[in-house]
């Protein structure tokens, strides 16, 4: 009895893919900088930890001693955001507070101060026009005192960056301290 094209191709294939392997090997991929939501990068005191996921988007240097990190939120809404965001600072230690002598008025932060810390702003923000299956909800702009970014690098944690030239310090005055 002669074996078929398609029977002799079908034996091939499962042979050929028991002895293949699609495992990359990763060898000339440059190693990625550490997560900023994972647990020795998180810039927030131990549990203010947020509850829904959020990626970095951008996280830079603003004056001489305030950061301004900007996070994606996914799979929940604005409001959903706000309300667990508001917690993770509370059980953190953080109280609402008055904004300080050094914040934009108009920069649309709510401003918590925990004592020995200092004070974190943070505005959420849905993304406008959005399909309702999509990932990404919004986003969530936290004013950072400068002790949140020592020694990040150490710990394998991106350091903010420096604005470019012209770009706007926004949030914070250049010599504003926590």
């Amino acid at each position: 009895m002669r074996p078929t094209l398609g029977a002799v191709l079908a034996v091939a294939l499962v042979a050929f893919s028991a002895c293949s392997s699609a495992t990359p090997l990763d060898l000339n991929r440059p190693a990625l900088p550490t997560a900023i939501a994972s647990g020795q990068c998180w810039p927030l005191p131990h549990g203010s930890r947020f509850d829904f996921p959020v990626q970095e988007l951008d996280d830079v240097q603003v004056g001489t001693s305030r950061r301004l990190l900007t996070l994606q939120f996914d799979r929940v809404g604005a409001a959903t955001a706000q309300t667990s965001a508001r917690g993770a600072l509370t059980n953190g230690g953080f109280t609402p507070a008055t904004p300080p002598p050094y914040a934009d008025a108009g920069s649309g932060l709510t401003w918590y101060h925990r004592r020995g810390w200092g004070y974190v702003g943070m505005a959420i923000a849905a993304l406008p026009d959005l399909p309702s299956d999509s990932l990404v909800r919004g986003t969530l702009v936290l004013n950072l005192p400068e002790r949140t970014w020592h020694p990040r690098p150490a710990r394998g944690c991106t350091p903010p960056r420096l604005p470019a030239s012209g770009e706007a310090a926004r949030n914070a005055s250049p010599g504003a301290t926590s």
